[in-house]
């Protein structure tokens, strides 16, 4: 409940902000904030690491506190490590890229978000099975941002101000999350070796690569997309993806919540893993579907609603975006399943070929297609990586 409620105030509360803002910024100014937001996915990408994976599975498998304090402390001074490369690389990107220079204080102000989400230990208390606390701060960090929003944005000018709510918000909510750690959960502080912080992150570069692919065919449409078409086509886009986001992360607690339960039994039962997979396997498809029929039914009215107007090019999107809410979790329940099955080979594999595919093809479906085919490439790589992971998951299961 908890963990479904961390998600919905993720969600829930921006998808209430977001039509506001296309409303304020119009479809140009926002094309422009979803292609700063999505720079930024790559260095969470980076900073993150796939310790939400690795970390939730090392942290439930540890038997004792000094273990688990080993893991924190590990992890965190990793995530310390790629935060302080993200920020270098940023200055950089910043002295070097005209589209970053442009933008820069924006930039700027939206990098501490990065490091609030970075130290905030949700893999934790996801392992534990303590969502009540993270899911408390996560709700105070969205609704001060979603408050903000409401109460002082009122120009198209004042892009850089969203951006700093936002760090403000993510920034105090990971300090403040990090220490019930140490205080109620009683795990001990100690500068971990740099050994273990190789091996960290040698444990995890697989699934670090995996997300880095996923991006590639995701969030780098907005960027070639940016590249080729005006910031308007962008913000058409934008809006219908934003959509399609919110609603297939509802589906987000099932496989997060699951995790460390499945991580568990893999080690005692191999019965009782394959059957509780099942399970949440046909839980998820059951929720998905309702999903995307009610959302098919309901486009028109959405996108009224989002854009402010009737909009064509946003409503065959969102049509198109229907089918890919039905497939999109899978990518991280099979993506569970893969690591606790020590199978992040298949992992790469199966992003590889999805971020090669996409590579090959998403210039010339915008050229050809624009945004609708971009939305019919996205629906394609979901199903492949769906076949692919789903296949070889069961084979080795048959094993």
């Amino acid at each position: 409940m908890y963990l479904s409620l961390f998600q919905a105030s993720n969600y829930i509360l921006p998808l209430l902000t977001f039509p506001y803002l296309i409303r304020v910024f119009g479809l140009s100014v926002f094309g422009e904030y979803t292609v700063i937001q999505t720079v930024l996915t790559y260095f969470l990408i980076l900073v993150d690491f796939g310790f939400n994976v690795t970390g939730v599975k090392n942290i439930s498998q540890a038997a004792t506190e000094e273990e688990q304090s080993k893991v924190f402390n590990t992890i965190m001074a990793s995530k310390g490590l790629l935060i302080g490369i993200s920020l270098l690389v940023l200055l950089v990107a910043g002295l070097f890229a005209p589209e970053v220079r442009n933008h820069f204080l924006a930039y700027l102000l939206a990098f501490p978000a990065v490091v609030g989400q970075a130290i905030f230990p949700i893999w934790f208390y996801q392992a534990i099975r303590k969502m009540k606390v993270a899911t408390m701060i996560n709700a105070l960090i969205k609704i001060f941002f979603t408050g903000c929003i409401f109460l002082f944005i009122r120009r198209a000018d004042q892009l850089a101000t969203v951006f700093l709510f936002n760090s403000i918000g993510f920034l105090a909510g990971g300090i403040i999350a990090v220490i019930p750690v140490y205080t109620k959960y009683n795990l001990r502080f100690f500068a971990p070796s740099w050994q273990h912080v190789k091996a960290d992150l040698g444990e995890s570069w697989r699934i670090f690569l995996s997300r880095v692919f996923i991006t590639l065919y995701s969030s780098t449409h907005v960027l070639v997309l940016a590249y080729f078409k005006t910031p308007f086509v962008v913000g058409q886009y934008s809006a219908a993806d934003k959509v399609f986001r919110g609603l297939y992360n509802v589906s987000t607690p099932f496989t997060q919540v699951f995790f460390p339960m499945q991580a568990k039994l893999y080690k005692e039962s191999m019965v009782a893993y394959i059957k509780e997979s099942k399970k949440i396997f046909f839980i998820l498809l059951s929720v998905c579907t309702a999903i995307g029929v009610g959302v098919f039914i309901a486009a028109p009215f959405i996108v009224k609603l989002v854009v402010g107007q009737e909009n064509a090019v946003v409503l065959a999107v969102l049509r198109v975006f229907v089918l890919s809410v039905i497939l999109y979790p899978f990518g991280a329940f099979f993506t569970n399943m893969l690591a606790i099955q020590n199978m992040n080979k298949v992992l790469l594999r199966a992003v590889t070929y999805s971020a090669v595919m996409n590579l090959v093809l998403v210039v010339p479906v915008i050229y050809y297609f624009s945004v609708i085919g971009l939305a019919w490439l996205s629906f394609a790589t979901q199903l492949l990586i769906f076949l692919y992971k789903g296949l070889s998951l069961v084979a080795d299961l048959k094993k």
